[in-house]
Formats: structure tokens, C-alpha cells, sequence
């Protein structure tokens, strides 16, 4: 067993849940779906392909040593759920898009005009260019997959379709994002570490264990398909999947050679390359593709049946307190001077940020000027607060220091026989897409570190902060052109530049003191280009529309027409673009740090209080546990299986009728128990024999060599403990034997399944069978209806009635409490050492009130008290 992360599994406070080490993961909820993210607290492992793994490929060479901040890693893979809530497509769509775009591609290549006069089918959301025909006969092909549902990853989406998902899902949740906080999808490094179990690595050949089959799918146990996450053990973060069921992409480009020079801290994979590395092994790979040091690669369009991803979520790259990346010191940074200016300094070479104060304007093209385009409309009120534009674009010099590439390189990168307009250190960067702009800024805010404002970060501007900026923000003349209506005072243009860029700040500068906001190059703002985003988009600090295929470029360029070079102008371009006249320039905005990742509760928006019909949440100091509401009603309690698996004293079923009433999540654990009644397991085993053998000890184990009445005690206490926590009139006590049945068979959600969960016993249940003879950590086998884990197997667990064989034939229908007397007490749900039958949702079972076993243990309900 390789889990630590018990508390991932409690799922508490709502929108935060506690691992191994204490610290805080989080759980969001977008579009009425819910996924966790598990934290990994930073470190130095050794990455790649080590001695004791064996043959090693050679991409997986050398070993070397890196560091990593701390970060957030998927607790599973992207479901098909959850994709379908943010993209809106299903894995049907997903396998028809390569089909359209190729058609698409042959018949543009044939001119096949007539095609284009077919009808298209209405409301198909793939037909994203309204003029690509899409036939009947395209549905009919698509293949029926065997792998789909919920719960299952999702694949048939490439390198491209991730990036796209984790840009949208950035802007549906902005309002529960830490400050400075976004999805990625993971670096080969953070994949590997997070896989290794990160600070809590045991140094396994796959995720979690050194027995391929107890953590992942592959060829050998798969029957060639997918299976639903979180079927298999999850590793030392409590992470599911990260070996086999569906390669999961990486940021990185791949290059067999990079581990020779890759960086020792944070690595992102080299700058270059035509492939992105995927990583885990899947469910059609044999073994060794699964281990945690393999690499593979495709190209980022490649879609397949085996390709998914998981998200993380990054902080931005700067600590405070702690340090970054090993350093120590104190921070002296000062707060900031409301209106003065600030310059900073890379290596050697210096650039100014303009202070522009923050107000409300009228963005877009107003009806009196002449010559709108109608992207620019309607104009709108928008408000901006404070932040600092640069005085300048981005230079050759400054990009160089930052990033390492010259203009000619970048040139190159694209296309060598495209010329160059102009270099020095003094002209403006161009020949950088968006993606290379962005991180830039990435970068740029590693590099100054120390001279940041306390908050501050570093990015690409808001299309609305630069048209403010633009026109002068607050002390605008609303001219046509930054800073002046005669162009030729203020712009590079196609009549004045000579077709080349100029030299940055040879023109006038605009109110605020910026310059070649119009001409020179085109800028690249960070938002999505939408043509009619002004008639819906938000008037307070707006970012653009929530998706789209190109980033918004803005201020004309050296080479076009005056019309160009307005401040109102819109044009837009795609991201990994590269042009002769696009560069940029960059904006210094607040960005509050929240690296004390234990406060990041304040930086989230929790909802709105829970009311008595949701799951509560309870905690003893540093311990956490959920407790699962369930609604009341009516149900069938006895044996309704199988003839043959009915035992007597199962039967005759009969109708109950029960109230309200909350059951434990999970089986109460060494660490709960202890917390309470002050012993550990060992101890407990001691006070019946001490060379009884332990079934499994740790904090995430449940407790067992406990018997009836000690369960009773652990009931009372925790009354008193948690007095001030309790709702009022409710207490914790044992579960009545047809409380427990009712919650086992899934309440008002039940399915029928002749287990808690499912008819499948290996989906739900630890027993003898899959055991290896001992208890196993709470919650890692699949939950049932209500999101209860292991009521079958595991461990008996003890309820208040009195056992009598009989009872069901005299029981009352409503809220039964069992006999009134009797020898034994009932327990309730088969255990790791039991038959199958035994871990039936209505199989009874009977015990002495003073027995103490290795496999029987308790599960507490918060009832209404009498």
C-alpha cells in the first residue's frame, strides 16, 4: 500500500481537503462538476531512468537532479465529464473532428467549389467555420467506443485541444483561483516528480507500487480498452492512474538529448522541437511503458484512442517568506508609491514601467469618428484600476537577456527565408508568437524577483488596459492616434518607416509619457478574439472572451495603412503565429502572493453556508472527517440476491421506513481513534494477546481490535469533543442495523447492486480474494451511491442492535432499533478476510460486545437525539 493522502479522500471543508503532510489540497466545482487537485510540496529528485529500473530507452538518460516549487497535481485524469462541461464536446465529436478537418483540407486542395453549397447539419458545434459541408453519412461512421462514460479519462484530444481546455477552464473559474494561480497542463517534471510521490517517493518502478497490476491498466489486464479512474491504488500523494490507462500529454517539447543539459530547477523542456512528450504508459502499452522514468512524444495535433491529460495548477514564480527555489533571505521590497514611475534592471539592461492610474473610460469606436470597423462597436464604459504599462515595446536586447534567442533566430524558428527589417539592441522584438510573449513574462518575473513590488507580477495587457494606456488613461485628449491625431508626430507607418521598424521612442510620446503605441509593430494583448465581445463582455477590469482560436493584436504596424495605427483598431492573430510586425509590449499588475498555501482559503470563494441537507464536515484540532447526509425513506431490507446467497436470518424481507440521518464517509482510522480515545492499534491488539499479528497500522488505516462498547465510549467522547460543532439536537452514536443497510444500498440512489456500490465485489470491496490477508487504507476502492466507501469489505463493522436471528419477522417498519436484549451485537458488511457473500449489503453477522478482532471495526451515523 502506497497512500498518504487520506484526507483527499474526505473531500472536507467544502472546497478543501487535507493530505498527508497537512497541507490544504483543493477541490473546485465548474459548470455543476467537481475535480481535486492534490498539493505537492516542492523538492530535489533524481529524474529519469535510475540503475534499479533496469533497461533504460535512451531519451530516459542521464539521471540528473532537479528542484521544484510547490504545485497542485490532478487526483485523476481529465474525465470525460469534465471535458464535456468545459469543451461541450463528447468522444463521438472528438473522433469526427480529424475526420472533418481533413476533408475540410481536400477539398480546399481540390477547389471542390460545389461541395460548399451543401447543407450543413444544423447546430453542429465542430462546423466551426460555417462552410465546411457535413454530410448524414459522417454520423453514421462514427465507431461505437466501449470506453465511455462520466468517469472514464477522456481521450481523442490533442496537445492543442489541453491547452485550449485549461485556457477556458482559467476563465470559468477566475473567481475561485488563488490570486496568480492557473491550470496547466503539467512539465515532464512536475509529471515525474508527483508520479515518484513526490517528498514522499518510496522509490517504485511505477506509481505507487513496484506490482504493476495493483496501480495500473495495460495491455496484460486491460482487454484492450480504458477503464474509469481511480480503480487501481493511488500512489504516495494519493494521485490514481499516473501509470497506465491513457498517456497523459506534457507541456514540454520532447528531445531525446534534453536531460543532458536540461535545467536543475523547475525545467519547462527545451525551446525547440516539433513533438510534446507524453508520459504514464496506457492501457494498450505493455508494462515498461508505464514505469515513471518513460517517455514518449507525438505530434500536438496527434489524436488517438490512449491520449489524455491531468491538469496542474501552478502558482505565479514568486515566494514570499519562504523563499524561491532554496533562498533564504528576508524581502525588503517596499510597497509602492501611488503614481511614480518604476524602473527595473536584467542583467544589465534597464527598462521603465509608466504608472497609469486607473478610471473609467469609453473603449471602442464612437459613433461620431469616421471609418469603424464594426469589431470596434458598440463603445462601452469600462473601468480599470491601477497598473504600469512599458514606457517602450519590448526590445531585442531585453528579449535577448530574458529568453536567449536574436530576432534572426527567431526568424529562423519560423521560416529562413523570411528577411529581417531591422536589428539592434534598440528596435523592437518581432518574429515572437503570443505563447513566446507569454513566457517571456514567465520568465522575466523569475529573473526580477527582488526588485518586484510586493503583489506585483508581470504579464501581456489586457486589451482594455492598452487602449486606456493608449489614449493617455486619465488624461486623455481622445486623440485618433496615441497621443497625437497627426499620425506621422507619434507612428511608424507604411508612409514614414522606409518598410522597417524604427527604433523604439524616436517618436512623441502619448500623455503618459509612452511611446510607439501606434506603428512600429503590432502588440499582443492576452485576451481571445471574439468580433462581438463589446456588446456582452464586463465593464470592471475586463479579460476577454472565455475561448477562441487567436489573441487580440493592437497599435498598428510600420508596414500598413494610418487606419491601422488608431487606438481603436482590433485585429488578432494565432498564438503560436510569428510576424515581421508583430512584437509586444508588457504590463506590471497587482497579483496578490499566496505561497502560504495553508491561507489559501481566503483567496477562494467557498459557497454559501451548508444547510442540514448537506454533508458536514467535523474537526478534532488537526483532523478532519465527513460525515454523508442521508435523505429518508422507504426501502426493502433483506436479502434481495440471489436465492442461493440468502442466508436465514437475512430473511423475510420487509419494508422500512427511516428518518433523517448522517453516516460516516469513511470507516473511523488509527489516526481518528487515536485522536479520541488516546490508543493505537498495537495498543488495542495488546489487551487481547500481543503476539497477535497487526492487518495493517497507520493513520489511514481503519481501527480495528475495538470492541462493542469501546465503540460506544468512542461515540461519547466525541459528543463532547465536538459539542460546539454539533447542529443542535443531533449527536454521534452507532448505526442501527437497518441504518447502515439503507446507506449501504445507496438510500433514495440506490441501484440494486447486491454490494455497496456495485454487483462487481473486486469495484468495491477488499476481501479475501484481493486483501493479501490484511485491512487496507479507507477509500480506495470505488464509493456507492452517496459517496460512502467501503461498506463491503475492509472490515465488519459493529451497529447498536441486539442480534437475533429472528427479528426480520417481528421487526417494526419504522426507524427499527432491534431487539431489546440479546447475547451478541450485529455487524454489518463482510471484511478483508471474508467470502464474497459476507460482504453483501444484507448479509448480517453477530458478535460478542466484549470481542476484540483484527477484522472488525466501526462506522459512526449523527442521528436526531431521543
Amino acid at each position: 500500500m502506497k497512500k498518504c493522502n487520506f484526507f483527499v479522500l474526505f473531500a472536507i471543508m467544502l472546497f478543501f481537503f487535507r493530505n498527508g503532510y497537512g497541507q490544504e489540497n483543493l477541490t473546485f466545482t465548474v459548470n455543476g462538476v467537481e475535480f481535486n487537485m492534490i498539493f505537492v510540496e516542492g523538492g530535489t529528485f533524481v529524474m529519469g531512468c535510475t540503475p534499479e529500473q533496469g533497461d533504460c530507452y535512451p531519451g530516459e538518460r542521464p539521471t540528473h537532479k532537479v528542484t521544484l516549487p510547490d504545485f497542485f497535481m490532478g487526483e485523476f485524469q481529465v474525465t470525460q465529464k469534465l471535458w464535456t462541461a468545459i469543451m461541450g464536446t463528447n468522444i463521438s465529436q472528438q473522433w469526427l473532428m480529424p475526420q472533418i478537418a481533413e476533408r475540410r483540407r481536400l477539398i480546399k486542395q481540390k477547389k471542390d467549389l460545389a461541395n460548399f453549397e451543401n447543407v450543413v447539419v444544423p447546430g453542429a458545434m465542430w462546423d466551426v467555420e460555417g462552410s465546411m459541408p457535413i454530410y448524414a453519412e459522417d454520423f453514421s461512421k462514427i465507431p461505437l467506443f466501449s470506453n465511455v462514460g462520466d468517469n472514464y479519462p477522456m481521450y481523442f484530444i490533442s496537445h492543442n485541444d489541453c491547452e485550449l481546455f485549461c485556457n477556458i477552464l482559467n476563465q470559468l473559474l477566475s473567481d475561485q483561483l488563488p490570486e496568480g494561480y492557473k491550470f496547466r497542463i503539467p512539465t515532464e517534471a512536475q509529471w515525474e516528480y508527483a508520479a515518484r510521490g513526490g517528498k514522499m517517493s518510496k522509490g517504485y518502478m511505477f506509481s505507487g507500487s513496484d506490482i504493476i497490476d495493483e496501480v495500473a491498466w495495460y495491455d496484460a489486464n486491460s482487454e484492450g480498452k480504458t477503464y474509469e479512474i481511480g480503480k487501481k491504488i493511488k500512489n504516495e500523494l494519493g494521485i490514481y492512474d499516473m501509470s497506465g490507462n491513457v498517456w497523459e500529454w506534457c507541456r514540454d517539447k520532447y528531445s531525446e538529448t534534453y536531460y543532458r543539459s536540461s535545467p536543475l530547477v523547475n525545467p519547462k523542456g527545451p525551446d525547440k522541437g516539433t513533438e510534446y512528450v507524453l508520459r504514464g504508459g496506457s492501457w494498450g502499452q505493455n508494462m515498461w511503458a508505464c514505469r515513471t522514468a518513460t517517455r514518449h512524444k507525438d505530434d500536438p495535433a496527434a489524436y488517438t484512442t490512449n491520449y489524455g491529460f491531468r491538469l496542474a495548477l501552478e502558482p505565479p514564480p514568486k515566494l514570499s517568506g519562504s523563499g524561491f527555489f532554496g533562498y533564504t533571505g528576508k524581502f525588503t521590497t517596499s510597497r509602492l508609491s501611488s503614481g511614480k514611475n518604476l524602473t527595473f534592471k536584467a542583467n544589465d539592461v534597464k527598462f521603465e514601467m509608466t504608472f497609469v492610474e486607473g478610471g473609467d473610460f469609453v473603449m471602442g469606436c464612437h459613433s461620431e469618428h469616421k471609418n469603424c470597423d464594426s469589431i470596434e462597436k458598440p463603445a462601452h464604459h469600462v473601468k480599470l484600476s491601477n497598473f504600469y504599462m512599458g514606457k517602450f515595446e519590448v526590445t531585442q536586447k531585453l528579449w535577448n537577456t530574458i529568453m536567449g534567442t536574436t530576432v534572426s533566430q527567431q526568424r529562423d524558428s519560423a521560416n529562413t527565408d523570411w528577411e529581417i527589417y531591422s536589428e539592434g539592441d534598440q528596435y523592437p522584438m518581432y518574429y515572437v508568437s503570443y505563447e513566446e510573449c507569454a513566457a517571456f513574462c514567465e520568465k522575466l518575473n523569475q529573473s526580477l524577483y527582488y526588485q518586484l513590488p510586493e503583489g506585483y507580477k508581470f504579464r501581456l495587457p489586457t486589451e482594455a488596459q492598452w487602449e486606456y494606456a493608449a489614449r493617455g488613461g486619465s488624461k486623455s485628449k481622445d486623440y485618433s492616434y496615441s497621443g497625437n491625431n497627426k499620425i506621422d508626430r507619434v507612428a511608424w507607418w507604411e508612409g514614414n518607416s522606409g518598410q522597417k521598424t524604427r527604433k523604439v521612442g524616436l517618436k512623441s510620446n502619448n500623455k503618459l509619457g509612452i511611446y510607439d503605441m501606434s506603428g512600429n509593430v503590432w502588440e499582443w494583448c492576452r485576451d481571445w478574439f471574439e468580433d462581438n465581445y463589446y456588446s456582452y463582455g464586463s465593464t470592471t477590469n475586463p479579460q476577454g472572451p472565455l475561448s477562441g482560436t487567436h489573441r487580440i493584436l493592437r497599435g498598428g504596424s510600420w508596414n500598413l495603412k494610418a487606419w491601422h495605427c488608431r487606438v481603436t483598431t482590433r485585429y488578432y492573430y494565432e498564438p503560436v503565429g510569428r510576424s515581421a510586425n508583430v512584437g509586444f509590449r508588457i504590463v506590471l499588475e497587482p497579483a496578490k502572493d499566496l505561497f502560504d498555501l495553508k491561507s489559501l482559503r481566503n483567496a477562494v470563494k467557498l459557497p454559501t453556508p451548508s444547510s442540514s441537507t448537506n454533508n458536514r464536515t467535523f474537526k478534532i484540532n488537526d483532523i478532519n472527517f465527513d460525515m454523508i447526509f442521508v435523505k429518508g425513506g422507504t426501502f426493502t431490507m433483506g436479502c434481495t440476491s440471489e436465492p442461493n446467497d440468502c442466508f436465514s436470518n437475512e430473511e423475510p424481507t420487509h419494508s422500512v421506513t427511516l428518518s433523517d440521518f448522517y453516516v460516516g464517509k469513511y470507516q473511523v482510522t488509527q489516526q481518528l481513534w487515536k485522536k479520541v480515545m488516546g490508543t493505537t492499534v498495537s495498543e488495542q491488539r495488546n489487551l487481547l494477546d500481543s503476539t497477535l499479528a497487526l492487518h495493517g497500522e497507520g493513520n489511514f488505516y481503519p481501527m480495528y481490535y475495538i470492541n462493542h462498547k469501546e465503540c460506544e465510549e468512542f461515540c461519547e467522547k466525541l459528543n463532547q469533543l465536538l459539542a460546539k460543532q454539533l447542529p443542535e439536537g443531533y449527536k454521534f452514536s452507532l448505526p442501527t442495523e437497518a441504518q447502515w443497510e439503507y446507506a449501504a444500498r445507496g438510500g433514495r440512489k440506490s441501484k440494486g447492486y447486491i454490494y455497496s456500490g456495485d454487483d462487481n465485489v473486486k469495484k468495491v470491496a477488499w476481501y479475501e480474494e484481493n486483501s493479501n490477508d490484511k485491512a487496507r487504507e479507507v477509500g480506495m476502492k470505488k464509493k456507492n451511491e452517496l459517496g460512502i466507501y467501503d461498506m463491503s469489505g475492509n472490515l465488519w463493522e459493529w451497529c447498536s442492535d441486539w442480534f437475533d436471528g429472528e427479528y426480520y419477522s417481528y421487526s417494526p417498519s419504522t426507524d427499527p432499533t432491534g431487539p431489546v436484549y440479546g447475547y451478541h451485537r450485529v455487524m454489518r458488511g463482510g471484511s478483508w478476510r471474508s467470502i464474497v457473500q459476507g460482504c453483501r449489503v444484507s448479509c448480517r453477522a453477530k458478535n460478542s460486545p466484549n470481542e476484540r478482532a483484527s477484522n472488525c471495526g466501526v462506522r459512526v451515523v449523527l442521528v436526531k437525539r431521543d
